[in-house]
């Protein structure tokens, strides 16, 4: 941006995002996901959480939603957008704090009733009472997104990989796509330059 300004005399604009800088900053779990064939995270354990409030939860569609019910008010609104108004004659789930103390055997309940239906019908729910709720993204999910594409924010070098581009955005500016070299290219022009015949360690190169 300084050299830029330097040579032109012209500024520049900079330009960021927090979910330009959070891409950034998982660049090499991205590209993971981006370019082989295997997820690298797993959801965390949830089973005995604080509040079964402040959880996620995994759909009939295999998808997974989080909720954020964090105030009392919350839970009398929860069991009536999904349908569970019968839990409340149990006495372990009669009041929010009833639910907080018990949560760890209300987990299991919910788990097998949000399995009655998709993601989106659930936060449908939710979202219409006015409780937080959303899908919970994945890596993967990350490459078909709408926003992300739209900005930018990922991008496609030449030899076929697709990474993150920067973690901010300089106006004017187009990030460079030429990939680097591939595992092991440049091995034999190293070797020479050491003085090394590479012919003497093709054994060695193959095991390599």
């Amino acid at each position: 941006m300084l050299f830029r300004s330097q040579r032109t005399g012209e500024g520049q604009t900079v330009a960021g995002s927090l979910v330009q800088t959070s891409l950034w900053a998982q660049v090499l779990n991205i590209g993971s996901i981006a370019n082989t064939t295997q997820e690298t995270l797993d959801v965390h354990t949830r089973d005995h959480p604080r509040s079964a409030l402040v959880n996620q939860y995994k759909a009939g569609d295999g998808k997974w939603f989080t909720i954020a019910g964090i105030l009392p008010r919350y839970w009398p609104i929860f069991v009536e957008a999904v349908g569970i108004q019968h839990i409340q004659a149990d006495s372990r789930f009669t009041t929010f704090e009833d639910m907080q103390k018990n949560s760890s055997e209300l987990v299991p309940l919910l788990d097998q009733h949000f399995l009655s239906h998709p993601a989106d019908y659930w936060i449908e729910q939710m979202l219409a009472r006015g409780l937080w709720c959303g899908r919970c993204n994945t890596l993967a999910d990350v490459l078909t997104d709408e926003h992300i594409e739209a900005n930018g924010y990922l991008t496609q070098l030449d030899d076929g990989a697709r990474t993150v581009t920067m973690p901010f955005t300089l106006l004017g500016y187009t990030p460079p796509t030429e990939a680097g070299p591939a595992l092991g290219e440049h091995t034999e022009e190293v070797l020479r330059e050491l003085g090394i015949d590479p012919a003497n360690l093709q054994g060695a190169g193959a095991k390599a």
